[in-house]
């Protein structure tokens, strides 16, 4: 196998790997604004396309036409993998965000459910035994 082959079985080998990607990025926003993942699912279509125009292109090339399409297929699998990077990092940032939250959340809860427990010690004895035979009750 020349170079030139071994360098398209790499690219399309990372081309595929990119259009699993897609599929996952495009299953993960599942459940958020419809309007940002069109968005954001357009985008990194256009770009995969992009890539694989690029890869057939040069699958095609004869030798004279290789070296400019070699390197026109390099920038758009350069800018397929910042659009992944960029949009895996945003889904951290946006994970991160959620994570900060429910963390405050909780805390929030914790504090109501102490100072509840403070303010009304015997409702609160009561409440858990009741609760705890139920439970015992459920399982038994």
């Amino acid at each position: 196998m020349n170079y030139n082959q071994s360098y398209l079985k790499n690219l399309k080998t990372e081309l595929d790997d990119y259009m699993k990607k897609l599929s996952t990025v495009q299953e993960s926003f599942k459940g958020k604004s419809e309007k940002d993942v069109n968005n954001i699912s357009k985008s990194l279509k256009n770009i995969l396309q992009n890539a694989g125009e690029a890869y057939t292109q040069l699958e095609t090339a004869s030798e004279e036409e290789w070296e400019p399409l070699k390197n026109k297929a390099k920038e758009a699998f350069e800018a397929l993998r910042n659009a992944f990077e960029e949009t895996l990092s945003s889904s951290l940032e946006q994970t991160k965000k959620y994570k900060d939250q429910i963390e405050e959340c909780s805390q929030e809860t914790l504090n109501a459910s102490e100072e509840y427990i403070k303010n009304n010690p015997f409702k609160s004895i009561f409440l858990a035994i009741g609760l705890g035979y139920i439970v015992g009750r459920i399982f038994k």
